[in-house]
């Protein structure tokens, strides 16, 4: 289940039935995390009508996701996960990682570790019209 900074909640097959999704873990304590967000935003704000991309924020609270999102003029879907169970469920160790789902829901990539526009545009390069 994912839950935006605004509250909304909605199964990732709700998401990904509609267009692949690049399925980020990140948090804001991560200096590796911040230091790509930049190229998340570039690659969303050229490829948003291929692509979802979800940002799942580990061990922060909603408010301070929020006021994260707010201060860094995110463009993209951000969900925290405060108890650890997406990052569970994806057997996540390490932040930040990239997981490519197409719109049947199957991981059809990863990567861990800071990624660049570049990166993002290879690992999707199959969606991409």
């Amino acid at each position: 289940m994912v839950k935006d900074v605004l509250g909304l909640k909605a199964p990732l097959s709700f998401f990904y039935e509609k267009k692949p999704v690049v399925l980020v873990f990140f948090s804001l304590g991560c200096s590796y995390c911040k230091q790509e967000i930049p190229a998340l935003k570039s690659f969303y704000n050229e490829y948003r009508d291929d692509f979802y991309i979800i940002a799942v924020v580990t061990g922060q609270n909603n408010k301070d996701v929020k006021q994260y999102a707010i201060d860094n003029k995110i463009n993209f879907i951000l969900s925290t996960d405060t108890n650890g169970n997406i990052l569970n469920q994806y057997n996540i160790k390490s932040a930040p990682y990239h997981i490519i789902i197409n719109k049947k829901g199957n991981i059809i990539d990863h990567k861990k570790g800071v990624t660049s526009f570049n990166e993002l545009k290879y690992l999707t390069k199959k969606f991409i019209n």
